[in-house]
């Protein structure tokens, strides 16, 4: 068990068409949309007014020749950017005391000798 910040309501940003373009390259960046990684040319099939917001993060020369990319480009689409603050919202304001959440992490181990994290 541990006690997580709640997250903070994030301000919508919609990619411009540029970025899309520029964040093709697979060399520089990696493409993660709603927390599932994809191939960077899934953005040739999407266009940027999909997207309600985007972070970057930016990888040290360790972390970014094990990912082989220099920065992390995740995206949010409309439907989860929007789930995602009503969520954070409805915690908010339902203790708005409180900045921190429960999180139970339950790791089994499978016959294969795999571990499999579940989050509740």
């Amino acid at each position: 068990m541990q006690f997580s910040e709640i997250p903070s309501v994030k301000t919508k940003i919609v990619p411009t068409k540029e970025q899309m373009k520029l964040w093709q390259d697979t060399k520089e960046y990696g493409i993660w949309i709603n927390g599932k990684r994809y191939k960077n040319t899934v953005l040739n099939t999407r266009p940027n007014t999909d997207f309600s917001y985007y972070e970057l993060i930016k990888y040290n020369d360790e972390k970014a020749k094990a990912m082989k990319y220099q920065v992390e480009v995740g995206l949010l689409t409309n439907d989860n950017f929007e789930g995602t603050q009503k969520w954070t919202l409805n915690r908010l304001n339902t203790y708005p005391r409180d900045n921190y959440e429960l999180v139970l992490r339950v790791t089994t181990q499978a016959k294969n000798n795999s571990l499999k994290i579940t989050t509740k």
